[in-house]
């Protein structure tokens, strides 16, 4: 979800699902290896995301501007942690 402020009391706002890509390519990653308790953290963080994702849209929608740079700030680093988790085990089962 992209929200765009119409009188710029905020950057364009992305919000993007809990379960996406990123998500995958560390469970894929994380299935075949010794890893299984990081692997219920992952799970456990992508459940509470699809709870409070909502609310913290929710609030910025309700006109509070704050919220905004905290979406976009999570939504940069969900995406390089789960990237770099991802690239880590890989490089690590490519050494094997």
């Amino acid at each position: 979800m992209i929200v765009d402020s119409l009188n710029e009391n905020f950057n364009k706002t992305q919000s993007s699902l809990p379960f996406s890509a990123y998500y995958f390519l560390v469970v894929i990653t994380f299935f075949n290896s010794d890893l299984k308790r990081l692997l219920s953290y992952v799970h456990f963080y992508n459940l509470f995301l699809f709870i409070i994702s909502p609310i913290f849209m929710t609030i910025l929608l309700s006109g509070c501007m704050w919220a905004a740079p905290i979406i976009n700030a999570h939504e940069i680093a969900y995406k390089s942690l789960f990237l770099c988790i991802g690239m880590l085990i890989l490089g690590k089962e490519l050494r094997s």
